[in-house]
């Protein structure tokens, strides 16, 4: 239901007109009012600079929702859609996002318990709504789908894990990663003895855990045909000084610092 008591008793008389007109066409009161309710609701609160929010129930189509974007956005884009359901599809969550990207969506939740609100959180809901009672005992069905003070810490704690746990689509290594990887970090090895000369194939080389570290396993393919300049033993690391005419990193380096530096002059001439 939307909440009208914002509406002066003028516009509320207004509304009741409406509906009483409307009468002889047979249609029910929620399929002749609701999107002039809406209308008014939305239209009203955006223009007074507040932030509406929007609980779409299971009798909200697609199509409302998105009427409802393209009604309020233009208006005040300060205002979300919160996913709330008696079946509670999360993947909602997921579609909303993808026709409203500036505009976040919550999750309002009836159900017992915080497992559903942390899958909520981390399918992309930005505004997590719940009930809360000082004892689930209490007389009333609301005060068992509600949660108690306890139940709440748990379930801020819980959110505040997962924001962090999701970190960065980038890919890189972490600063807590170093450690494990200098330790546990692979190398390429020779898999056989491969004496001073021999011209590298791939089933010479293999990957494994190293000492010292080597080239990297991703550079193995590029490793193929060179030669040997010293004797390597059967799961011995191969380094730079294994390998003839190979450029050692440090010297890769440099040439990229030097080829930035032209470029960048380039440009400025």
């Amino acid at each position: 239901m939307i909440d009208l008591s914002f509406l002066t008793d003028e516009e509320q008389e207004a509304i009741l007109k409406v509906l009483q007109r409307d009468a002889d066409l047979k249609r029910t009161e929620e399929e002749r009012i609701r999107p002039r309710l809406l209308e008014t609701f939305l239209a009203k609160s955006g223009k007074g600079g507040r932030q509406p929010g929007h609980s779409p129930g299971a009798k909200e189509s697609v199509n409302t929702m998105r009427q409802v974007y393209q009604l309020v956005e233009p208006i005040n884009p300060n205002f979300c859609f919160l996913q709330c359901t008696s079946v509670y599809p999360l993947q909602v969550i997921v579609a909303y996002r993808s026709w409203s990207p500036d505009s976040p969506v919550g999750y309002s939740s009836h159900k017992t318990g915080i497992a559903i609100f942390i899958v909520a959180v981390a399918m992309g809901a930005k505004v997590p709504e719940c009930h809360i009672t000082l004892d689930k005992t209490w007389k009333g069905s609301g005060h068992q789908a509600s949660l108690e003070p306890n139940k709440l810490l748990e379930l801020v704690r819980s959110i505040r894990m997962v924001e962090k746990a999701m970190g960065s689509p980038v890919k890189c290594l972490l600063p807590c990663e170093v450690a494990c990887k200098e330790k546990l970090g692979k190398s390429i090895v020779a898999k056989v003895r491969i004496l001073e000369g021999t011209t590298l194939t791939l089933d010479m080389l293999m990957v494994k855990v190293g000492e010292p570290k080597g080239h990297l396993p991703e550079d193995i393919f590029g490793l193929v045909g060179k030669k040997v300049k010293i004797n390597t033993d059967e799961a011995e690391t191969v380094t730079e000084d294994t390998i003839e005419n190979l450029m050692k990193k440090s010297e890769i380096l440099k040439c990229k610092s030097f080829c930035m530096i032209c470029h960048g002059n380039m440009l400025i001439s």
